[in-house]
């Protein structure tokens, strides 16, 4: 089951990189399982890593 699921999530990241390609955009991986997809209008800067900790973090602080 596992390799049904990374063969698909591998055709929509194809999918979606062509697509911004075509339309000039950016696609950023964030992390393992994260990806930014931008048209060329819109820039995004940052940290990603920590943003991603943060929220992490400040919804385990809300569980705990």
């Amino acid at each position: 089951m596992l390799f049904r699921s990374v063969s698909v999530a591998q055709r929509v990241i194809d999918f979606s990189s062509g697509t911004c390609y075509a339309m000039g955009g950016s696609l950023q991986k964030v992390s393992d399982y994260i990806f930014i997809l931008t048209p060329s209008s819109v820039g995004i800067t940052g940290d990603y890593q920590e943003i991603i900790d943060g929220a992490f973090m400040s919804s385990i602080q809300k569980i705990g």
